[in-house]
Formats: C-alpha cells, sequence, structure tokens
C-alpha cells in the first residue's frame, strides 16, 4: 500500500532537517549500563524498549546490514544480536551525543509515555491471545511475535510525533481533536496539514527500512476494519492478526474511543473468537500486568 505522489511530497518537505527527540533518562540509563565491563543484554534490550529513537535507529542499522540476504528485522532483540553489543553501543553513544532531548513536560513526552505503554500492552496481548483466543489456538490465525508486537506499539503513533517537531502549530492542534476520535483529528490534519500522522509514520517507516507490512500497520491503525470487519476475505491472515492486536491495545490504552469502540468492538470479538466476558477479562489482565520488563521476559 502506497501513499501518494502528493502525500510523499507533502511528507518529504516535512522530513528536510526532522529530528525525533530522545529521553534525557533514557539515555542516562544507557550511558551508565555501558560503562560496566560486562553488561546485560536483556537490560540493554528493555532500555532500547523505552525510546522511540533508539528502537528505530538500532532497528534501521539491522535492516541496512540484513538488505538482500534475509528477512527484515522487527524486533530489538534480533536487531541486538545480529549487530553485536560494540556496534549498538556506537550507535547509541552518537545518539546520545547528536540528539535533541525532550523535556519532562513537554507535550512530546506525552506521546512517548503512551507509546510505551501500548507498546507494553501489545505485548503482554500477543502472549495471552496466543495462548487464549480460539482463533489462535485453533491454528486459524498465524502465530505472532510479541516483541513485534511491542515495536508496533512503540511507533505506530511516531508520525505524530514528527509533524509536532516539523509543524508549530500541530501540537495545539493534536490535542484539541484527538480526544474527539480518530475521524476527527484524520479529517483535521488533512484539511490543515495536508498530511495525516500515520501517512506520516508510514513515510518514516519506509524512509527507515522498516519492511512493507509495519509501513502498512501504522498506516492503517486508525483503521481496525481494513482488515477485520465482517465479510472481508483475506488470502493472508497475518496483517489481521497484527492489526487486531494492535487495536486492542490502543483500547487498553485509551485511544480508542467508547463511541468508536462500539462499532468496533464487537468485529474485533469476533475476529479473535472471543465471547464478551473473555474479552473483558483478556483486557483487563493485560492492563494489569503489561510493564517494562515484560519485553526480555
Amino acid at each position: 500500500m502506497k501513499l501518494k505522489k502528493r502525500i510523499l511530497k507533502k511528507a518529504n518537505a516535512l522530513a528536510k532537517d526532522l529530528s525525533i527527540p530522545s529521553r534525557p533518562t533514557v539515555m542516562m540509563a544507557f550511558m551508565r549500563l555501558q560503562k560496566s565491563f560486562a553488561p546485560d543484554p536483556n537490560a540493554l534490550i528493555e532500555l532500547i524498549g523505552q525510546d522511540l529513537l533508539m528502537t528505530a535507529t538500532v532497528l534501521r542499522e539491522a535492516n541496512t546490514v540484513q538488505m538482500g540476504i534475509g528477512p527484515a528485522v522487527t524486533s530489538i532483540r534480533e536487531a541486538v544480536m545480529l549487530l553485536g553489543y560494540p556496534e549498538v553501543r556506537e550507535l547509541l553513544t552518537q545518539l546520545f551525543l547528536t540528539t535533541d532531548l525532550v523535556g519532562r513536560d513537554e507535550p512530546v513526552q506525552m506521546l512517548r509515555k503512551r507509546a510505551i505503554r501500548t507498546a507494553q500492552v501489545a505485548f503482554k496481548l500477543t502472549k495471552m491471545l496466543q495462548e487464549t483466543a480460539p482463533a489462535f489456538v485453533s491454528g486459524y490465525l498465524p502465530k505472532i511475535s510479541p516483541e513485534q508486537a511491542h515495536t508496533m506499539g512503540l511507533l505506530h503513533e511516531w508520525g505524530a510525533i514528527a509533524l509536532m517537531r516539523a509543524v508549530p502549530e500541530y501540537e495545539k492542534l493534536y490535542f484539541k481533536y484527538v480526544s474527539k476520535g480518530s475521524a476527527a483529528l484524520l479529517n483535521v490534519e488533512r484539511k490543515d496539514i495536508g498530511i495525516t500522522h500515520c501517512q506520516m509514520g508510514a513515510y518514516l517507516a519506509e524512509q527507515w527500512q522498516f519492511p512493507d507490512w509495519f509501513q502498512e500497520v501504522i498506516l492503517l491503525h486508525h483503521e481496525p476494519g481494513y482488515y477485520i470487519a465482517p465479510g472481508r476475505k483475506l488470502e493472508n491472515l497475518e496483517p489481521a492478526a497484527r492489526q487486531g492486536i494492535l487495536t486492542l491495545a490502543q483500547r487498553v490504552c485509551g485511544l480508542i474511543t467508547d463511541k468508536e469502540w462500539k462499532k468496533i468492538g464487537p468485529d474485533a470479538m469476533r475476529f479473535f473468537g472471543l465471547e464478551e466476558s473473555q474479552f473483558d477479562q483478556l483486557m483487563q489482565t493485560a492492563a494489569n500486568e503489561s510493564s517494562p520488563s515484560d519485553l526480555v521476559n
């Protein structure tokens, strides 16, 4: 699913000299970790998974190495194993020296915290669904990597962060409309900015050499019905399973309004083969049990 030329032109213009900020606390934690004699790889993976820029940078470098050799890398653990600790250390040290750092009270930080939470929930939900949901247990839906789900949750909204950095008026627009639902936000983005945060995020994913399916997840993360609506005939159920998991994680994290959920909730339950009581229990457990350390357990 390719972006139209008009959208690509707009994204190119906005992305010029764009810098995605990083979190000072995570950067400092990395600098402390890399000074140890034998850094814990699990601690490194967990740390990277708490920062959008660090995650995207490590995955981009891994996919550059992997290009033409094997499948694209979308798991932080796979990327770290492929690159090796010395290369990861060098990459992140360069980030520490060159990147902008976001303050605790900046609006972008709120989006970061929400992204981290969505990633944690997506990771936990993927594990739980594959153990309990009839559509997975029966083999109807293919297995999805929990670590890939974590990356989806972490980066699915990075288009909004990019627009906040590139378009001065976007911050006010975003916070005015986001609580009104995705349709209202996307409509005003098209009208006032000329590009949606979904399109901007998909463009960045393409530029950073993420696989096509990941670009599509970002592009469609406010359109769950594209795959899971009744009557959809799909030759490949893997994209639908990914989008369904991300949709549930968004709902747990309050990124889908009650009004929106009334429309898509029944389809989501049907898609995974869950009764309403099972579904509610699953969502509650995922919300309560998700934590940063899930990524390395």
